[in-house]
């Protein structure tokens, strides 16, 4: 994906695939890795995922603040730790 400068594209979509269970929640990780081009920096007010299960149910993750650049580019979320809203 390509962003200009200051820019602010919200909801972001990260299309996966495979199938989901629920029970794959238990020990599941999002990794999000920012690839700077120049000074770059992310900023994340929260971070939320909606998960579309095999059954078709989905649930809504967020986690608080996350903040990427050069000097930290990835950051690895638990499900486990999330805010989770049915």
């Amino acid at each position: 994906m390509k962003f200009d400068d200051h820019a602010s594209i919200p909801p972001m979509g990260v299309p996966m695939s495979g199938t989901f269970y629920k029970t794959d929640l238990n020990d599941a990780q999002l990794r999000i890795r920012l690839a700077p081009d120049g000074a770059d920096d992310w900023s994340f007010e929260p971070c939320r995922a909606t998960v579309t299960f095999s059954d078709n149910t989905s649930r809504s993750y967020a986690w608080p603040q996350i903040m990427l650049d050069r000097s930290h580019p990835e950051v690895t979320l638990s499900f486990s730790s999330a805010v989770q809203n049915p």
